[in-house]
């Protein structure tokens, strides 16, 4: 999971709807920080889940303790769970009179 910022801002709210797109991603909020989800395991971690490229592990890896690598974290726990592009509209149209752009 990775913080990212409230989508106040319009970037902010293209990059939250972008993630929502992609399948097992949500967006998440805990006493109002806001993350990134992935849903599926990182491939490099073993059964005891310990990094097995610790060394050599990503630059974005570094940035977080090896205790938060990602696990099976309960949606509950949050204060809200958006996984769907819709029910992440329906929130930004609601919280900041939001709409999405129409193709023309």
């Amino acid at each position: 999971m990775i913080e990212i910022d409230e989508p106040e801002e319009p970037e902010d709210r293209d990059a939250a709807r972008w993630y929502v797109t992609h399948k097992s991603v949500s967006v998440r909020v805990l006493d109002g920080t806001w993350y990134v989800h992935f849903s599926t395991p990182c491939l490099k971690l073993d059964g005891d889940n310990r990094c097995k490229v610790y060394e050599v592990r990503p630059k974005i890896c570094r940035k977080h303790p090896v205790d938060a690598c990602e696990r099976s974290e309960r949606e509950e726990c949050y204060d809200m769970v958006f996984s769907s592009l819709e029910q992440l509209d329906k929130y930004l149209y609601e919280e900041y009179d939001w709409k999405p752009r129409k193709r023309k």
